[in-house]
């Protein structure tokens, strides 16, 4: 926030007039030490920032990343299945207390099984928090590398097998 990064907002009103969805938002943005420790004795910090909504009667939500849903992964996961169903394949690690599917992508060039066993593994996992929507969208990213047609994306496969858990909390 200090370099210029601003808030995000959603609004309905604006979705339903522009089909503009999350932008951003807010002047005066500033991020500073607020004075208070946590018992660690680190710093506790304060986000401040002057927002005018852009209706009234609106319903508006406010967030400090663009947000990536659960739903948002499984149309993604579907889409990479579909696309890539020879070096993707999409198992089921467990279910979650609020019965929510946890999802693991295993990610390698296809080979005899022998060959396959012998390569290194490499566990990616995003999304331990709920909150933390960036970290989805890191391992997007990743996942659109690994599946990509560079040379390195394809060494990589030829030599690795990649698990990934996109999202390890989706609760």
């Amino acid at each position: 926030y200090q370099q210029g990064l601003r808030p995000l907002m959603w609004s309905e009103k604006d979705v339903a007039a522009t089909g503009i969805g999350w932008h951003r938002v807010g002047e005066k943005v500033c991020y500073f030490e607020n004075g208070t420790r946590r018992r660690s004795g680190a710093n506790h910090y304060t986000l401040s920032f002057e927002l005018v909504f852009p209706h009234e009667d609106d319903c508006c939500f406010l967030a400090m990343c663009f947000p990536y849903t659960f739903s948002q992964l499984h149309k993604d996961m579907n889409t990479l299945c579909a696309e890539h169903p020879e070096m993707v394949k999409r198992t089921l690690l467990c279910t979650t207390l609020a019965g929510n599917n946890c999802d693991m992508l295993t990610i390698t060039s296809p080979a005899p099984q022998h060959v396959i066993d012998e390569r290194k593994i490499l566990v990616f996992s995003g999304r331990v928090h709920p909150g933390e929507s960036n970290a989805s969208w890191i391992v997007k990213g990743i996942i659109q590398f690994i599946v990509g047609d560079t040379a390195l994306a394809k060494a990589l496969r030829e030599n690795f097998v990649f698990l990934i858990v996109p999202m390890l909390n989706p609760d």
